[in-house]
C-alpha cells in the first residue's frame, strides 16, 4: 500500500470573495489548501499561482505549467446532488490528477 502525503494550508487573499478549498490528489499524495475569490474560475488559477512545487513530490515547474494549461482548456465538473462542490481530472505530464473544489463557508 502507498502511503499519503498529506499538506493542508490556507493561501492568505482579500476578505472580499468566498473561501475555496482545494484537495489534490497527485502521485500518491493529498495537498490541500484554501484560497478567496469570487468565483471558482478565478479560485482555481489563483490556487494554481498559488501552489509550491517545492511542497508537492514529484512536481516540477513543468507539472505546474501543465496544470495551467489544464485548467485553461478544463471545466470543473459540478458534483451533482451537491452545492457548491466541483471537480476535475487533469493529466500532468502523464500522471493522472483529481481536484476537488469546495466553496466552503467559514465559520464565524
Amino acid at each position: 500500500m502507498k502511503q499519503e502525503k498529506i499538506i493542508a494550508k490556507k493561501i492568505k487573499g482579500t476578505d472580499d470573495g468566498s473561501l475555496y478549498t482545494f484537495i489534490m490528489e497527485f502521485k500518491g499524495g493529498t495537498y490541500i489548501s484554501q484560497v478567496i475569490a469570487d468565483n471558482e474560475e478565478k479560485a482555481c488559477n489563483q490556487w494554481a499561482e498559488s501552489l509550491n512545487i517545492d511542497e508537492i513530490e514529484g512536481f516540477g515547474i513543468r507539472a505546474k505549467q501543465a496544470l495551467f494549461v489544464e485548467l485553461k482548456n478544463e471545466e470543473a465538473t459540478p458534483i451533482m446532488n451537491n452545492k457548491n462542490i466541483w471537480m476535475m481530472g487533469v493529466d500532468l505530464l502523464g500522471h493522472y490528477s483529481v481536484i476537488h473544489i469546495i466553496k466552503t463557508v467559514e465559520e464565524k
